[in-house]
């Protein structure tokens, strides 16, 4: 029975989503999840003080 109604409303909403006349171009869609400056949060226990340090002077050297 849920297979049926599964069936049901797959074939109810494909005509409703085929049937957009908005067109979304993909580029245009995934730049807009890009941006210009970045915060990056490094948390981690004192005894990982090295991943933060390695972190910064990868940054620092990839830097624009």
């Amino acid at each position: 029975m849920i297979n049926v109604i599964y069936l049901f409303l797959i074939l109810l909403m494909f005509p409703t989503m085929s049937n957009s006349r908005v067109k979304i171009n993909l580029e245009d869609y995934l730049n807009s999840f890009s941006w210009d400056k970045r915060i990056v949060l490094v948390i981690t226990e004192e005894k990982y003080a090295q991943v933060v340090t390695d972190t910064d002077d990868f940054f620092k050297r990839h830097s624009c």
